[in-house]
């Protein structure tokens, strides 16, 4: 576990594939992870989140939204970010307790992984999913969306 003392933050797939692809709101996580860097802010992530950015560039692809040729380096540059993957021998459990159980399953086991990722490192997680901010409300108020800062990056 991460001692709670240093600085960390948690980040999910969505708001990393905004950070090597070229998507709306982009430039607000650009930016947000260019104020993580100069605040020495460590980045941590289930190691889940190998697989959704994987997926995610795949999806890219098959959308035509990205030539197969870049598809190799949209993602060394996300492994080139440098975020520090976590595993918990009682990550799945605690996540299908806590969050998808507890919520009516209105979170999807991959949300929960992040959100109990987060939990454990008792620290802030970050996402690009309006949805899942909306889901947790007010009960999670640890849980940002990148929508929060977008407005401020497009008038700065």
């Amino acid at each position: 576990m991460i001692p709670p003392a240093e600085s960390v933050v948690c980040v999910d797939a969505c708001l990393a594939v905004k950070l090597i692809l070229p998507e709306q709101d982009s430039e607000s996580a650009v930016a947000l992870w260019q104020e993580w860097q100069q605040s020495q802010i460590r980045v941590i992530a289930p190691s889940l989140i190998t697989w959704e950015v994987a997926n995610s560039i795949r999806r890219t692809v098959l959308g035509e939204r990205l030539p197969v040729h870049a598809a190799g380096d949209a993602y060394s540059a996300f492994l080139g970010l440098g975020i520090t993957t976590t595993t918990y021998s009682r990550l799945p459990v605690l996540a299908w307790r806590q969050f998808v159980l507890a919520s009516d399953l209105r979170i999807s086991p991959y949300d929960a992984t992040y959100l109990a990722t987060a939990q454990a490192a008792e620290c802030e997680l970050w996402t690009a999913d309006d949805r899942l901010v909306c889901t947790v409300g007010d009960e999670l108020p640890w849980v940002h969306s990148l929508s929060e800062i977008a407005g401020q990056v497009a008038d700065g």
